[in-house]
């Protein structure tokens, strides 16, 4: 078969983008099918199997719903041959560590996908596509981009643990039991929200607890 006749599938929650993926690809060439079902998606990768497939990483209600990033793993660990690339509109750098972690071939954060069919076909070819925005990220962060919990310090993970235990725990408790001072805890809290891309501590575990980082 012609590479350009080869199957994309796409996991996407909004019914709009959705249809513009759709029209592009079938547009391309490609054979290509779309959902925003999660069930239906996975019943479509054991009888349509996909030589790619473009998952967004918020599903559900709000931007905290990253399931996207599970079926990165799951599709990694029993489809290795089939090729991932999150699509998405959020330029996060924990999801994007996490993506990374789970072995993404390409991250495109939405906006910059002028040429979606190209992507998908250098993807096929083998090309390695991140954004160059959260590659910035990870340079400045001092990461070596492995996906790992790279994008916070061991002293920032220590925190967030004892958070995520009580999300009620004052700065004066975490100070005391980690032995630093109080006004350390609230930098290093402030520089959480901001890696996580959130406004408080509930949204934080939250996330945290999504992104695998406090397993």
């Amino acid at each position: 078969m012609p590479k350009n006749r080869l199957r994309i599938g796409a996991l996407e929650n909004d019914k709009y983008a959705r249809a513009g993926i759709l029209i592009d690809l079938r547009n391309a060439g490609f054979e290509a099918w779309a959902t925003g079902d999660e069930a239906e998606f996975l019943r479509l990768l054991e009888e349509e199997p996909p030589a790619a497939v473009l998952l967004d990483i918020s599903l559900g209600e709000g931007e905290l719903a990253v399931r996207g990033l599970e079926y990165i793993r799951k599709i990694k660990r029993e489809r290795p041959e089939i090729k991932c690339i999150v699509l998405t509109a959020f330029r996060v750098l924990a999801n994007f560590q996490v993506a990374l972690k789970a072995k993404v071939d390409s991250y495109i954060v939405k906006e910059t996908a002028v040429d979606l069919a190209d992507i998908v076909r250098r993807v096929l070819d083998g090309e390695v596509i991140r954004d160059a925005a959260l590659l910035d990220q990870l340079a400045d962060e001092g990461s070596q981009g492995q996906g790992d919990d790279d994008a916070f310090t061991p002293r920032e993970l220590d925190v967030f643990r004892i958070l995520a235990s009580n999300p009620e725990v004052t700065n004066e408790t975490i100070a005391e039991t980690l032995g630093i001072r109080p006004d350390t805890v609230k930098t290093h809290l402030s520089k959480i929200f901001l890696k996580l891309n959130v406004g408080n501590r509930r949204d934080a575990v939250l996330r945290g607890r999504a992104l695998g980082l406090l397993t």
